[in-house]
């Protein structure tokens, strides 16, 4: 009887180490919050999450609602689906009077990656249609845009279909490789027993690397400081 507990015991010890190491393989999804706009359906928000949750772990949410906010803990990328003007002008304001531009605001606030597929009135705005078919409304067609573009430059990304999302992710990563890579080239490796602050005035350099054993001078570490110059020092 003892020795069938045992096996049972071994049997089920090997079967939850199993899936222990099958989750650890599969690595962390980053998560991404799905909010949905005042015309978004159920049936909107649930094939949507189909779509991405084979790159993300997604959360659905309402951008109308309070509890909004603690969803943003841990979240990577922000979508807004059917995203409308009043969204994207109260965005590029800085306005958080409504549910939705207070998350927009709070992501922006805290680095999080956000995304926006504007309604089909707004599809316009993710290409540049013909002059002809705005003619009555240029003038505030260009109203509209210029707070898009505002937010373009806030960091938001604009796109016709969530399957460009992809393609968002892979420049953004291009991108933070081609920073990290132009931070290597543009770090300069001090080797003297003493950093001043002239040798900080003529490093033409964003990082110096000095040795632990490197004494750096007050006016070194504030002349670092106002040019925007990381000192590291290495560990010993």
């Amino acid at each position: 009887m003892i020795a069938i507990e045992r096996e049972a015991i071994e049997i089920i010890v090997r079967e939850v180490l199993s899936r222990v190491l099958e989750k650890s393989s599969e690595g962390v999804k980053p998560v991404l919050l799905l909010l949905g706009g005042r015309n978004t359906t159920k049936e909107d928000l649930d094939r949507a999450c189909t779509q991405l949750q084979a790159k993300w772990r997604v959360i659905e949410g309402s951008a109308f609602e309070q509890d909004s906010l603690p969803l943003l803990n841990g979240t990577d990328h922000v979508l807004f689906l059917d995203a409308g003007q009043d969204l994207m002008i109260r965005g590029a304001l800085g306005l958080t009077d409504t549910g939705e531009s207070q998350v927009l605001a709070d992501a922006l606030l805290r680095g999080i990656s956000v995304t926006m597929v504007p309604c089909c009135f707004l599809q316009w705005l993710c290409g540049k249609p013909e002059a002809s078919l705005f003619e009555k409304g240029s003038r505030y067609r260009n109203h509209i845009y210029k707070h898009k573009e505002q937010l373009v430059s806030f960091g938001v990304h604009f796109v016709e279909d969530i399957g460009d999302l992809l393609n968002i992710e892979r420049e953004e990563k291009q991108e933070k490789a081609a920073e990290s890579q132009l931070t290597a080239e543009k770090t300069v490796r001090f080797a003297e027993r003493l950093l001043t602050q002239r040798d900080v005035q003529l490093a033409e350099a964003v990082g110096i690397i000095v040795s632990h054993t490197t004494i750096i001078t007050p006016l070194a570490r504030d002349t670092a400081r106002e040019r925007g110059i990381t000192i590291h020092v290495e560990e010993s």
